[in-house]
């Protein structure tokens, strides 16, 4: 008598393989079967039982956190917190509160520094946060005195100490939004004549005007005229704008146009025009023309150039190094 059985090969093959059968052990009742399962099983758990009671396990449960004992300025904070529907990120060592529907601010211990009386509020930006009631904007300082009172359509954080607000202007028996700029003390630095405006950044806001983009500075005068389809805040000296054809390019702050851009180090920055790079200083005045490939960044007076396969070294008059 033969049987046969199969075994996986390599690539997971299925071989068969044959042989004479073994002698076959005599046959036992399924009841002897269960019988002797039981009893191992049994053995098997008394014996585990005995080894459980004569070693000492420790238990290894953590502690939750209402098991572990909180101090009582721990439990006041805690307390504290609790009366509110949800705190918000804290912004200057200040978090928004809600309370039944109005909002107010707590400090980091809980404490509350404003009640929470506003229909909506933003976050502390330079020691002040823009608060709304009755569908209209102000300010508040971190002491809850009112600096602006809620009178504007809408209004921004501050940056630079200057605040954009828009306020709505019957224009043609219609409700136009015109933007403008105040400051901590509520004096509109710039008034609310602009058809849109971004917040302050390095001295200069982009402002839109007869749907043309230009750039004002802090006391409202044109620095850059009103020529660009789009255009972004300054960000280390330069701006990201768009001219009519909708082409991206660079200017400067002295509204000068390039295709790319270096931020500024050692009093430097280099500007590319048509594939070449050059140097511009604080001013924004050329002071290495354009002839570069590759450029580096200024240090102590000097940078790394490269035309074609050469690489050399320049001073800031453009004088090359000698060596």
């Amino acid at each position: 008598m033969s049987q046969e059985f199969e075994k996986t090969g390599g690539m997971k093959r299925k071989i068969k393989f044959s042989r004479e059968a073994d002698h076959e052990a005599p046959k036992t009742s399924r009841k002897e079967d269960i019988f002797k399962s039981v009893v191992v099983t049994a053995f098997i758990l008394v014996a585990l039982v005995i080894i459980f009671k004569r070693v000492n396990i420790p238990k290894t449960k953590r502690a939750s956190t209402n098991e572990r004992k909180l101090t009582p300025a721990e439990r006041e904070r805690i307390r504290k917190f609790n009366r509110y529907s949800s705190v918000g990120y804290f912004h200057e060592g200040y978090a928004r509160a809600e309370k039944n529907g109005k909002y107010g601010f707590v400090d980091k211990d809980g404490n509350e520094i404003i009640p929470p009386k506003y229909e909506w509020v933003g976050q502390f930006k330079e020691g002040v946060v823009r608060v709304f009631t009755n569908d209209k904007a102000g300010y508040v300082e971190k002491e809850g005195k009112t600096v602006i009172p809620e009178k504007y359509d809408d209004a921004w954080e501050f940056s630079q100490g200057l605040a954009k607000v828009m306020v709505l202007k019957e224009i043609d028996d219609k409700k136009i939004e015109r933007f403008g700029y105040v400051n901590k003390q509520g004096i509109e630095v710039v008034p609310a004549i602009y058809q849109d405006a971004q917040s302050f950044y390095e001295g200069l806001a982009a402002v839109r005007q007869d749907k043309k983009w230009g750039y004002i500075n802090a006391k409202g005068h044109v620095l850059i005229p009103f020529q660009y389809k789009e255009a972004q805040s300054f960000y280390e000296g330069f701006a990201l704008v768009k001219g009519e054809e909708g082409k991206p390019f660079f200017i400067s702050k002295s509204g000068q146009k390039y295709d790319d851009f270096r931020p500024y180090v050692d009093g430097a920055a280099a500007v590319m025009r048509k594939g070449k790079w050059g140097f511009i200083d604080n001013s924004g005045k050329l002071i290495i023309d354009f002839k570069y490939d590759e450029v580096r960044d200024f240090k102590k007076g000097y940078v790394q150039v490269r035309i074609g396969k050469k690489r050399f070294y320049i001073n800031k008059e453009g004088k090359r190094l000698k060596g």
